[in-house]
């Protein structure tokens, strides 16, 4: 495959390095877990609970560059051209946009909540 500067290339497309939908990207796992209580109030259901969302808290892949196969590397900074650019406009610019939060999953969450049937 070919690396290109992902990041300032909007119209760019990359020439596939196989058949459709033969890419892999590493595994995703996450455990959730919820803990609740009933409690009754006369003749309400009162239902506190604890919901924790990604309990391990892992730092789960969701996409990757499609010129390194890399979450948070684009592999255009190493080349030549990058380099000559990162020599003449330095790379604070190029990192700040390289480092894209939304190619994670969420970190852990932690929700305190209740629930009241009538």
């Amino acid at each position: 495959f070919q690396i290109y500067n992902e990041l300032a290339e909007a119209a760019a497309t990359p020439r596939p390095a196989g058949p459709i939908n033969s890419a892999r990207q590493p595994w995703y796992f996450s455990i959730d877990m919820k803990a609740e209580k009933n409690f009754n109030l006369g003749r309400y259901q009162v239902i506190p609970y604890l919901w924790v969302k990604n309990l391990l808290d892992r730092e789960n892949i969701l996409s990757v560059y499609e010129s390194s196969g890399e979450a948070d590397i684009v592999g255009w900074i190493q080349t030549p051209e990058g380099q000559v650019s990162a020599r003449q406009n330095g790379t604070a610019l190029y990192d700040l946009k390289q480092d894209n939060p939304t190619m994670y999953s969420n970190p852990r969450q932690i929700l305190l909540g209740v629930r009241m049937t009538f």
